[in-house]
């Protein structure tokens, strides 16, 4: 989801040419709300963040079908 509607876009558009998303953010970003939603449920998306709690992956794999990964360090 963005507030952006011009990155909206082009992250649309992008996302319509690729086989697989790969997207990385905190996890302060899961409780925001926004008025667009960039890639649709079902979309081959992966979310990389550095923590998230079991009911918002959830939420993620239910709702959107998204995979979700927590980043480890090396």
């Amino acid at each position: 989801m963005d507030f952006d509607l011009e990155k909206v876009a082009v992250k649309q558009h992008a996302i319509a040419r690729s086989a697989h998303v790969l997207a990385d953010g905190d996890s302060s970003k899961f409780a925001r709300r926004a008025l667009v939603r960039v890639a649709p449920p079902g979309a081959s998306f992966t979310i990389v963040t550095d923590g998230i709690s079991p009911a918002d992956r959830k939420r993620f794999v239910t709702t959107f079908g998204y995979r979700v990964e927590k980043a480890s360090n090396p």
